[in-house]
């Protein structure tokens, strides 16, 4: 009876610990999928390259300043899917694909001569609202996508002209959320052991300021600073168990009141800090070329592996040392610059309706090093391909003064082969080659009023 009593005891103290673990790692988490996919159709089609123009929603994210080029209002409402096709020696990884709901509307309105301009950018996607992924240091995962495919995000913005046509200031807020809260669970004996879950998603978000100017007719140039943005998950999980007696009705002890700690900390959905700095030719009143240039502080990059720390208090305390856990390595990433170039040709220009065409290109050098040691960050140098169309047309009957519009973009991002080779043969990971491709598309309806 006293063997079998021990040993429900102790069954029980290593249920509650399993519990709260599970508990602790369930899916709740932030992201910006803008980062990694872009935002709006017709900057994806021309290549990103858009920190001088920003005439529609996507605006927000790359230059709240231009945003005053926009007058009355206007709405936007579009769908964006992107499958990644990514590879480990030739075979297939799975990586989820980004799919949801982009919309939002600007409103802009002259105050004291001045034109004013805000609006907001939405990102919904269809299967997680939040997500959150965490994987062993030694386990390889594609660090730019693995996480960022699954976020509700939002970006406000607000542009203020200085001087009226020439100048104007910007300012805007990527909105996302943060995992809160913690575990508290209270072992006993004698009856059920309880346990308060108290987890909830709290706001966060991360500036965006910008400057954008025209200072000849045919030249437009932007300047947008984007802060980095970083979810730092470390929810507290305490288990609280009582005394425990050798016998009912005893009051000798076999294990004092204890107290045991779980805190497993982790860095995710990062996204760095840039500087995009833009500029807009218009060759002619149809023919547009636009190129960017972004500078991403890669180097403040967290490692995303898990760092557990556990502490024993009261009778297992005096039991059972803990030692704490080896500090995580520095991946040591690069900063980088990501060159974009974009194009717009107008073949069909009428009255009533307008045809563009849109191409762009931009190339995203790697920021993750060789990974030699214990760490699989796997990343390789990207070139990313756009194509798109838009078709405006005017409401012939006049019951929408101004024309709306129907984009739509595809997109491929082509994955460099990359080989890594592990300085010892004896590395779980072994050799291994990395490549692949991202295909993505996308369409909008454009209405202004």
């Amino acid at each position: 009876m006293k063997d079998r009593k021990a040993t429900s005891r102790a069954s029980l103290i290593v249920a509650a610990i399993f519990a709260v673990i599970l508990l602790f790692f369930s899916p709740d988490a932030a992201a910006n999928p803008f980062d990694s996919f872009g935002a709006g159709v017709r900057a994806n089609a021309m290549g990103g390259a858009y920190a001088a123009l920003s005439e529609d929603i996507a605006g927000a994210y790359y230059n709240p300043a231009a945003l005053t080029q926009v007058h009355g209002l206007q709405f936007e409402f579009g769908y964006h899917y992107a499958e990644p096709h990514l590879k480990f020696n030739n075979k297939p990884v799975d990586v989820d694909k980004n799919a949801g709901w982009q919309f939002g509307g600007l409103a802009s309105q002259l105050l004291f001569g001045k034109r004013f301009t805000a609006g907001a950018n939405i990102f919904i996607p269809d299967d997680h609202v939040m997500r959150f992924l965490m994987l062993p240091r030694s386990e390889a995962r594609y660090v730019m996508y693995s996480n960022d495919n699954h976020v509700l995000v939002a970006n406000v913005a607000v542009g203020l002209e200085i001087i009226k046509d020439r100048l104007s200031v910007g300012f805007g807020l990527s909105l996302m959320g943060d995992n809160a809260g913690g575990v508290d669970m209270q072992v006993t004996e004698s009856e059920s052991s309880t346990a308060l879950l108290d987890s909830y998603i709290k706001p966060i978000y991360s500036p965006i300021v910008g400057l954008w100017g025209r200072p000849l007719r045919f030249l437009r140039l932007g300047l947008c600073y984007r802060e980095k943005t970083e979810i730092k998950l470390d929810l507290p999980n305490i288990i609280h168990i009582p005394e425990l007696d050798t016998f009912e009705e005893n009051s000798v002890s076999i294990l004092a009141e204890s107290e045991v700690y779980l805190l497993a900390e982790s860095y995710s959905h990062f996204s760095p800090r840039m500087i995009q700095l833009g500029t807009a030719w218009d060759i002619s009143s149809r023919f547009l070329v636009s190129a960017d240039i972004t500078w991403q502080q890669w180097s403040a990059y967290h490692d995303q592996s898990i760092y557990m720390v556990i502490e024993l208090e009261g009778g297992l305390g005096e039991l059972f040392d803990i030692y704490p856990q080896t500090p995580l390595e520095e991946p040591d990433f690069k900063d980088i610059f990501v060159p974009a170039f974009g194009m717009e040709f107008v073949p069909i220009g009428r009255e009533l309706w307008t045809i563009a065409l849109r191409s762009g290109y931009w190339y995203r050098p790697s920021p993750a090093p060789d990974q030699k040691g214990i760490s699989n960050f796997s990343d390789s140098n990207t070139h990313a391909i756009s194509a798109g169309i838009g078709i405006s047309a005017k409401d012939p009957y006049g019951l929408i003064p101004k024309p709306f519009s129907v984009d739509a973009y595809g997109r491929i991002r082509i994955l460099e082969e990359r080989e890594i080779i592990k300085d010892s043969l004896a590395n779980p990971s072994g050799d291994y080659m990395i490549g692949g491709n991202i295909f993505g598309v996308g369409t909008a309806v454009t209405m202004r009023f």
